[in-house]
């Protein structure tokens, strides 16, 4: 940008960024470096809460999924049957 002549603006800073200036360039670093890593830790958060979401869901769908085979089951005479058996193959 510099050697094209463009102006740089951003949020949070007064005017054009002087990268001609080491120390404007300097803060200008700095500052992108933290927005990247708060962005990264956003991510990383976000990735977490969607793994632990997921992992809920499962546990809720296993457990109704769980529930039709003990239906399914003692509706064919099968009252004794251990669901945890039944279910014990699926892939989850």
């Amino acid at each position: 940008m510099r050697d094209e002549g463009k102006l740089l603006l951003t949020h949070g800073h007064d005017g054009p960024w002087h990268l001609n200036d080491s120390a404007d360039e300097n803060r200008f670093t700095m500052e992108a470096w933290g927005a990247q890593m708060e962005l990264r830790a956003i991510q990383r958060r976000n990735r977490d809460a969607t793994v632990k979401t997921r992992s809920e869901i499962e546990t809720v769908a296993r457990e109704l999924i769980a529930e039709d085979f003990r239906f399914v089951a003692s509706a064919h005479g099968f009252t004794d049957t251990d669901v945890e058996e039944l279910i014990a193959t699926r892939d989850w």
